[in-house]
Formats: C-alpha cells, structure tokens, sequence
C-alpha cells in the first residue's frame, strides 16, 4: 500500500466540504475515514474535533499510521483585514500561542509559499500565504483579531493547526496547512454565539433558541455568520479539488529536494 496522506480536520461540516459524504471508522478512540483518489494517492482524514488537544492526539494517531505527509485543513479567522470569507490562506510560518507569547512552531521551505500562490492563480482561487496562529480560545472581536495580527504577522487563526505542526515537526514529517476565511478580521462573533456552539463547532438550537428570544437584534448577526461559514466552506471545497489535492505531491518534492 502506497504511504498515504494524513489529513487533521476538525469539525464534521469541513470533513464534508473536502470529502463528501462517507462512513467513519474508529480506531484507538479517533474517528476516521480511508480515501484512495488513484493508484498513487490516499488520504487518511481524522476528524479531530475542535481545540490543540484534539488536534494532537489525532495528528500523533496519523503519523503512528506512518502518513507521508500531515496537512490541517479547515476554516479559520481572518486577521488581515484584505481578506475575506472564502479566501484561502496556505501557512508558510506557524504560530502557536503558550501562554502569553506566540511560539513560531513550523516554518516552510524557501520557495514552497511562491509554488502554492502560482498554482491557487492558475486554478482561479483567490488564495493567500502567510502566517496562521493557533489560540486556546478564538479571537471573537475585531479588537482581539487585530491584536493578534499586529503581534505576530499572522493572516488567519485558529485552534487546532499549531498542534498539527508540533506533531508533525516532533516526527520529522512533512507538514502543510490550508485555512480558509469564515470570519472576515472586521466580524465581530458575539460571545453568546461561541456559547451556543457544540463540541463539534455547530450550533446547538436548544441553546441558541433561548439567547435569540431574549435578543432578537442578534438574528441579523447569526445570518451574517451563516452566510461567512458557507462561503469559507465553499472556498475550502473549491481549493482542495482544483488545487490542494493535486498540489501535495508536488509540496513534499519540493520538501524533499
């Protein structure tokens, strides 16, 4: 069996817009699922769940399946305020944060972020790299998106990617990060929201009832963030089947070289 290609996805509505609709297995407590694309590439994705503990020890589990290579996909905050929902951001340096200072945990090969820009042109994404930063809790307000943009140069955040990379970095494998935009750095994410959501980042309706009743100014918010969530899902589907995918192979040439 070919070395495959291990993928760290967090929540099950990503797992969809990459992999479509299919059957999880489980083994050693992780969710995942097995897809072969052709004779010379398969995908191992495991469905972490959100937050930098879930993301390790899924990212751990892939490279004891000895994967090839790691990527974390999924959506994240904006915290450059050019990009918006749907757009892509491919990770030349990570970030995570350890209490109070942002640790850089994994940076790219020279050369490696101008071959992603060329190929996310080439394919009509509009997609970006630059830094991610991973945070033990999103950054929710504009205030708090542009702190962390001034203090470390990242352009998108997120909970699980930094995680990936330590795994990825401990191990000696190979490592690539794709996050698309689902709340421009301008979205303010009202805490009420956050509050509302499950383990697995979706709103539960027997929680988010309750707070709209109380605040029905909070409806246009909610819509607003509907709206983002499904162009940031769009944007992932649109970039992994017109360019990460094929694209892969090509990045760990280019990390081997």
């Amino acid at each position: 069996m070919n070395p495959a290609v291990g993928l760290v996805i967090a929540l099950k509505a990503e797992a969809r817009a990459l992999l479509g609709r299919g059957v999880w297995e489980r083994a050693d407590g992780n969710r995942y699922r097995r897809v072969y694309f052709n004779k010379e590439m398969s995908l191992i994705a495991v469905l972490s769940g959100v937050g930098r503990n879930n993301a390790m020890i899924s990212a751990r589990w892939l490279i004891s399946q000895k994967v090839k290579v790691l990527v974390s996909l999924g959506v994240a905050g904006g915290l450059d305020p050019t990009l918006r929902a749907g757009d892509t951001v491919f990770g030349d340096v990570i970030y995570q944060d350890q209490e109070g200072y942002y640790q850089k945990v994994w940076e790219g090969m020279p050369g490696i972020a101008g071959v992603v820009r060329e190929r996310f042109q080439k394919r009509g994404i509009r997609g970006f790299a630059g830094g991610i930063v991973s945070v033990k809790s999103p950054a929710l307000s504009g205030s708090a998106k542009k702190k962390l943009h001034v203090e470390t140069g990242a352009l998108a955040a997120d909970m699980e990617t930094g995680s990936a990379a330590i795994a990825a970095a401990e191990s000696s494998v190979p490592f690539f990060a794709f996050r698309t935009i689902c709340d421009p750095a301008d979205r303010e994410v009202r805490d009420p929201f956050f509050r509302c959501l499950d383990p697995g980042g979706q709103i539960k309706v027997s929680r988010i009832v309750p707070v709209l009743l109380r605040n029905p100014s909070l409806v246009s918010d909610l819509l607003a963030l509907k709206r983002d969530f499904q162009s940031a899902l769009t944007g992932l589907h649109d970039a992994w089947h017109k360019a990460i995918r094929e694209m892969i192979p090509l990045l760990i040439s280019k990390q081997d070289e």
